[in-house]
């Protein structure tokens, strides 16, 4: 079984208890995450569990920001916020709209209303017939003027949106999620294949 000290960009599974949050009711709820590599896609989830209650998860990093890890944790509030930057920026690296060229000209940050947040969806604009999050990207020339989706890219002639492309995960970022799992106190058995893990096969 390869190992950390073998090969960073070798495939991995960890899940890992970030701290609590405060809750509606008071109290504070535990969040956890899953991070995947499977040697070309990284995938990372969160869990929000109230007790025994999930009460949210999914894409929810701007919950586990605000996570405090609990006096028993090793890792840092700092290392939090490194693994969320990394979560925002590499999950589902192989679904990128764009190729290499039109990543590096930030087609996929150009916003359809500037006065509004990114993430916000909606109707943007008077010609849109279908709501949309608040990015060029994802709408059409003919809808909204600047849409980029189907656009070709000058260099290459892939027309964005097309078909996912790939984006590959550097090896230092690989190496980071290594060690900020790596500091966790609690590693939680994770579902592999269809069955639970041991801890120390997660902690592979």
């Amino acid at each position: 079984m390869t190992t950390d000290t073998d090969d960073p960009r070798a495939p991995f599974r960890r899940a890992m208890t970030l701290g609590t949050v405060p809750y509606y009711d008071g109290t504070r709820s535990t969040v956890t995450v899953d991070i995947q590599w499977t040697g070309e896609r990284l995938s990372i989830t969160g869990n929000e569990m109230h007790g025994r209650a999930c009460v949210g998860g999914g894409q929810n990093s701007d919950t586990a920001a605000q996570a405090r890890p609990r006096a028993e944790d090793r890792h840092t509030r700092h290392d939090i916020r490194r693994l969320v930057a990394i979560w925002d920026r590499w999950h589902l690296n192989d679904m990128r709209a764009g190729c290499e060229h039109q990543r590096a000209q930030g087609w996929h940050l150009q916003r359809i209303d500037p006065r509004k947040p990114s993430d916000t969806y909606a109707i943007h604009h008077p010609g849109q017939s279908r709501e949309s999050w608040n990015l060029l990207q994802w709408v059409y020339p003919s809808e909204v003027p600047g849409g980029l989706m189907g656009v070709a890219c000058p260099t290459c002639g892939y027309r964005h949106g097309t078909a996912w492309q790939t984006e590959e995960v550097p090896t230092s970022v690989l190496v980071t999620l290594r060690e900020i799992t790596k500091t966790a106190h609690h590693l939680t058995p994770v579902d592999v294949d269809g069955r639970y893990a041991t801890t120390e096969e997660s902690n592979r």
